[in-house]
């Protein structure tokens, strides 16, 4: 990460300072608290003193009103702080959700899943707890000061011991500060490692035990614990070394204030009473050795600061238009890159004519999934264009459907309605009707008003919920990204009838890993190491034997 020049503030800082100003009537009830406390604290040595220098009503009256001033300004800093981290954490926890949203697939893929937990709870919090950190550590150094200058009066051999640990105290500060802030910034990195391995493995479990694989993949989710283990002491013995010598610091002084004051009180320069007085003051002062931990704290707030920093980073994915115009369904020269560098589409350049329905075959795997994602403009080609009838295709332009889809809102409507809320009763089941959904949706307990909350669906129940949103949502292009997986055979001939019906005219591209999928076709492209290896009608391409292979157990492999 690039340092800011002089006189510049670094991207953290700069988002630190906007997000306090989300709570600025609470910040500033804590500065008023933190005022308030510190004017208490460093007048209560001097009013105790005098409560047993003279023994009058006056002087305990005084001494029980500042007691009770620091006891209400340590409530009232509670308090503010508490509401403002909960009310600014909120309000950044909703801004990095919606600028995920505004990224699209290909921003959020940027971060493992759970990386990404991390920076929206615990990073935000922390970002949110940084004006606080930051005030406390102004007021430590303010009080420490005040109570300097009360030792400086009472006696100036008494502020030369202090002035002599100062330069000590603030180089533990500045050595903790940026030590523990690059310490933290590698135990989150590896933590966040870990839980994103964590993440995929829990998605993907029913695999890996039927695949016997769960002691391989659990030594590859617990491979970085030795670096975060590395990174964890680096943390440990930072703080650890700074409070260590900062203890050693803070009881050298006390000892020597205290031994000054009794030399004094011992020649005749203080009285008695004075003894608690400069011990209160010598506490006071002292206070800004605990701001070393404070620091080292600082640090962790700017690591997190700088993790949400990124996501807020991401660049939104232009507006998408209210539907793409018909036209043709172009890749020119298209290719794309999987997460670990590997080429999933080479330079692809396909076709789908206006009104036609493609399907696209292959061996199942993330390339036929990058089609689908192209096409429906949920990531954006590494190299090349996708366009459909000349535009740029962007997420929402076009129908999609998936083989797993995810149900949003509080109803059954409400999930068939996303994304076209203005949909009469009449379209939305026309539209189940047409998906196959009508017949199980009118026997659930409240029809299309029976809450999505607990309602068990089964695979093909949910993909002809998906698909019915898709016709709900009247895209002139659509995308069926293996829709049909879950159904039976007769139920998908059937549904399939229903939904050419419905589309007719529409053009359609089709990721079919069964034969009577692609049967059903107007083109089947064949997708091999990320070109077209073939195109044609299903019946043509049926007299190669690799192709028919692909239909077959383990054909994806024979085919090649």
């Amino acid at each position: 990460m690039r340092e800011p020049g002089p006189g510049r503030t670094s991207p953290a800082t700069r988002l630190m300072v906007r997000v306090a100003g989300y709570a600025p009537w609470e910040h500033a009830g804590f500065a008023a608290a933190a005022v308030l406390g510190t004017l208490t604290a460093l007048w209560i040595p001097a009013a105790l003193a005098d409560a047993l220098r003279l023994s009058g009503t006056r002087a305990t009256v005084l001494l029980g009103v500042l007691l009770a001033g620091d006891a209400a300004a340590t409530v009232l800093a509670g308090f503010a702080k508490n509401h403002a981290v909960a009310r600014c954490t909120a309000r950044l926890r909703k801004e990095l959700a919606g600028r995920l949203l505004a990224a699209g697939p290909g921003g959020a893929r940027r971060f493992p899943a759970g990386d990404l937990a991390g920076r929206l709870v615990a990073a935000a919090e922390a970002t949110a707890d940084a004006c606080f950190t930051t005030v406390t550590l102004l007021v430590g150094a303010a009080t420490s000061a005040g109570a300097l200058i009360a030792l400086l009066v009472m006696d100036w051999r008494l502020a030369a011991v202090f002035v002599l640990a100062v330069p000590l105290t603030v180089r533990e500060m500045r050595r903790t500060g940026a030590a523990s802030g690059d310490a933290h910034a590698r135990y989150q990195r590896e933590q966040a490692t870990i839980t994103g391995r964590l993440s995929a493995a829990l998605a993907g479990i029913r695999s890996i035990r039927a695949t016997g694989t769960q002691a391989a993949e659990a030594a590859r989710i617990l491979a970085p614990l030795p670096a975060l283990d590395t990174a964890g002491r680096a943390v440990w013995h930072v703080e650890g070394a700074a409070s260590r010598r900062t203890g050693f610091i803070a009881a050298a002084v006390m000892v020597a204030v205290i031994g000054v004051v009794a030399l004094d009180v011992a020649h005749g320069r203080l009285a008695p009473p004075d003894l608690l007085a400069a011990a209160g003051y010598a506490t006071l002062a002292l206070r800004v050795t605990d701001q070393v931990s404070t620091a080292g704290y600082l640090g962790y707030v700017r690591a997190s600061a700088a993790r949400v920093r990124e996501v807020l980073d991401l660049p939104p994915r232009p507006p998408a238009p209210h539907a793409a115009p018909a036209g043709d369904l172009v890749f020119d020269k298209v290719t794309a890159v999987g997460e670990h560098g590997d080429v999933l589409l080479d330079g692809l350049d396909l076709a789908v004519p206006s009104g036609c329905t493609l399907a696209v075959v292959g061996a199942a795997g993330p390339a036929l999934e990058a089609v689908a994602a192209l096409a429906g403009g949920l990531a954006a080609p590494d190299s090349g264009r996708v366009t459909v009838g000349g535009h740029e295709v962007t997420a929402g332009a076009v129908g999609y459907a998936f083989a797993r889809p995810v149900l949003f809102g509080t109803t059954v409507r409400d999930a068939l309605v996303a994304g076209r809320p203005t949909a009469t009763d009449t379209e939305v089941e026309h539209a189940a009707q047409t998906a196959g959904a009508g017949g199980f949706v009118h026997r659930l307990p409240q029809g299309y008003a029976t809450p999505l909350d607990g309602l068990a669906l089964s695979g093909g129940e949910r993909q002809r919920l998906g698909l019915a949103r898709t016709v709900v949502h009247d895209r002139p292009t659509v995308v069926l990204d293996d829709a049909t997986s879950s159904l039976d055979t007769a139920t998908e001939a059937e549904v399939t009838r229903a939904l050419d019906a419905s589309m007719r005219g529409r053009t359609r591209l089709v990721v079919a890993h069964r034969a009577a999928t692609a049967a059903r076709a107007d083109l089947v492209a064949w997708l091999d190491d990320g070109r077209i290896r073939a195109l044609g009608t299903h019946d043509r391409l049926c007299r190669l034997p690799a192709y028919r292979a692909l239909f077959t157990p383990h054909g994806a492999e024979a085919a090649r």
